[in-house]
């Protein structure tokens, strides 16, 4: 698949696309996964931790589900 095949999915189905990646930072947070709530090396650490990276992500991700929802489903 090249670049532009990706491209012309991703604008077509772009209200998908956001609801996928909100799940994913929503059962990440919930999950605890380390590659997204560790916050050893990342930006801003020690303001976050790990508890706050989760906050931030789960409320990140239910933000991008209801964007994705109204993109795709208003009328």
């Amino acid at each position: 698949m090249d670049a532009d095949a990706v491209s012309l999915f991703i604008g077509e189905n772009r209200g998908f696309v956001c609801i996928a990646a909100g799940a994913l930072f929503v059962m990440g947070a919930v999950r605890n996964w380390c590659w997204l709530c560790d916050p050893v090396g990342k930006p801003y650490a020690h303001l976050l931790g790990r508890t706050g990276r989760r906050i931030f992500f789960f409320a990140a991700g239910s933000l991008l589900v209801v964007c994705g929802a109204m993109i795709e489903f208003h009328s």
